[in-house]
Formats: C-alpha cells, sequence, structure tokens
C-alpha cells in the first residue's frame, strides 16, 4: 500500500499560514524592512509564504487554525 502526505502536507502549511497571518505582526515589526524580513523568515524556516495584506490580528480565526493543527497532530 502507498500512502501520500502530500493532502497533509497541504492543510498544515494552509493553517500554519492562517495561524501567522491572523497572529498579527510581531512587536518588534515596526518598519516596513522589518515586516518583510519576518515574511522572508517564515518563508525560510516554516516554509510558508505569508500574504503582506492577511497579516491583521484576528483571534477568532487564530484559535480555528490551531485547533485544526492540534487535530492534525495524530494523524501526520
Amino acid at each position: 500500500e502507498r500512502r501520500s502526505g502530500a493532502l497533509f502536507e497541504y492543510c498544515i502549511g494552509r493553517f500554519l499560514r492562517v495561524g501567522r497571518e491572523s497572529s498579527g505582526w510581531p512587536s518588534h515589526c515596526v518598519a516596513n524592512s522589518g515586516r518583510m524580513s519576518y515574511i522572508d523568515d517564515c518563508g525560510k524556516v516554516e516554509v510558508v509564504r505569508l500574504n503582506w495584506d492577511r497579516i491583521v490580528r484576528d483571534p477568532g480565526l487564530r484559535t480555528i487554525s490551531k485547533v485544526a493543527l492540534n487535530s492534525f497532530w495524530g494523524r501526520w
């Protein structure tokens, strides 16, 4: 039997991105240059590309993302 993790990779990557974006900008990212380096660092470390326009604090969406990621934890 062959298994592929591609579906879960897509889902986990999407929820990681949504979680990061809905957390808002970190406190150290005040200037545009700091924000660009934050987006680049997330792309290198977590392999998710954040969308500048979607980085807005949204506690409800962040909670949904965290619950989804925790649910996937045992299925990976």
